[in-house]
């Protein structure tokens, strides 16, 4: 057990790294959580994955000031980044979101683009959630087959 944790903490360092050496900076939010973004792209359940073999998770945007602080930090940070995978998913097939880590729980806040190309437009079929560029990084569905890079948060103990 505790070589396996030595593995995880061992990991999570070297993805901290990676961030910094990315992006330049490794953010704090209040004293909850680390946010890490990390640029490498993956398929949605692969980065759920990641963040979870780190002790992580996938962001979950949570609050309207949550929100603010990630979407700032990765407009800063993140040239030529298309987009974000963040923690939402559709997992009833209906028309209701949900964070992965609260399933059959609604979500207490969203920041759906609603300008040029209104979202959600496709739950059906685009049952994951990322954060674009072109909709300055407000949330949007997507296709869970699409290769985004990805943010992932750990809590503080």
């Amino acid at each position: 057990m505790t070589r396996k944790r030595n593995e995880r903490n061992t990991q999570t360092e070297r993805m901290k790294n990676e961030a910094k050496t990315k992006t330049g900076k490794l953010e704090w939010f209040s004293s909850c959580c680390t946010y890490i973004p990390v640029l490498r792209k993956n398929l949605y359940a692969m980065q759920v994955e990641s963040c979870k073999c780190l002790g992580g998770k996938l962001v979950e945007l949570e609050t309207e000031e949550e929100n603010e602080f990630i979407k700032n930090d990765v407009m800063t940070i993140s040239s030529g980044v298309a987009g974000y995978w963040i923690g939402g998913y559709n997992f009833n097939n209906d028309d209701d979101l949900e964070w992965l880590s609260q399933p059959n729980q609604a979500m207490p806040f969203s920041d759906w683009n609603m300008e040029i190309y209104p979202q959600p437009d496709g739950l059906l079929t685009q049952p994951c959630v990322m954060i674009w560029r072109g909709f300055d990084f407000r949330w949007g569905d997507h296709w869970c087959d699409r290769l985004l890079s990805y943010i992932c948060e750990f809590q503080h103990q």
